[in-house]
């Protein structure tokens, strides 16, 4: 509806360069990009946990959740982490299983530091 009839529209949430890769010319955003949280982050877990050098990303299956999952993988990536496990988990589904309950690769070796999350459908 913005671009045919020329009203600007404001993405107040969306914060991934794949909305606004689409060469829209009305549509505006409030947040920065995904990277300017997934940067800092891998920074910080790379300071402060340096025995750490393999991560696993779980992501609900949804445009926004890939796109952070994905950033979050190239940040992880070139600070030298490896990443042992990328996933999604279904929209139908409104709480992300612990990782030790999904079907996957066993668990690495070394350092693991498991972490679960509730998202909200």
């Amino acid at each position: 509806m913005a671009e045919k009839y020329g009203v600007p529209m404001m993405a107040s949430t969306a914060s991934s360069k794949e909305v606004y890769d689409q060469n829209y010319k009305n549509l505006f955003g409030l947040y920065t990009p995904n990277d300017t949280l997934s940067e800092p982050i891998a920074a910080l877990v790379k300071a402060k946990f340096p025995d750490v050098t393999r991560v696993a990303i779980l992501a609900r299956n949804d445009l926004y959740p890939l796109a952070l999952g994905g950033e979050f993988k190239k940040s992880a990536e070139s600070r030298g982490l490896q990443v042992v496990y990328f996933r999604n988990t279904p929209l139908v589904r409104s709480t992300m299983p612990p990782p030790s309950r999904r079907s996957g690769p066993p668990s690495p070796t070394g350092s693991w530091r498991p972490a679960t999350s509730t998202i909200s459908s």
